[in-house]
């Protein structure tokens, strides 16, 4: 597969995740958005070995918060924390994306 279209998959795959944290900013994330939140961390782990641009230790960070989005007390912290980390995230992406692909 064209490597321009596997970095502008990872690009929204990581765009996905900032806007699920940023969902539950302001609303109380449903179960199957959690899954689907799983699935997109996951998703990113195989892009990144896939672009060799993997990024691992934030994703499994998402993955350590992820099971304390089911807590009650604590998932608001987690979403906040998830929502500045995974903006940070996606913005340091973009900005590589943009440099070398949108000239």
């Amino acid at each position: 597969m064209d490597m321009k279209k596997l970095i502008t998959s990872q690009l929204i795959v990581r765009i996905a995740i900032f806007a699920v944290f940023l969902f539950g900013v302001f609303a109380k994330i449903p179960v199957f958005i959690l899954w689907l939140l799983l699935a997109l961390i996951i998703a990113n782990i195989v892009l990144g070995f896939m672009t060799k641009k993997r990024s691992i230790v934030m994703n499994i960070v998402f993955l350590i918060m992820y099971p304390f989005l089911h807590i009650i007390l604590i998932e608001y912290l987690v979403v906040l924390l998830g929502t500045v980390l995974s903006f940070i995230h996606a913005l340091m992406f973009f900005l590589a994306y943009k440099k070398e692909y949108l000239r």
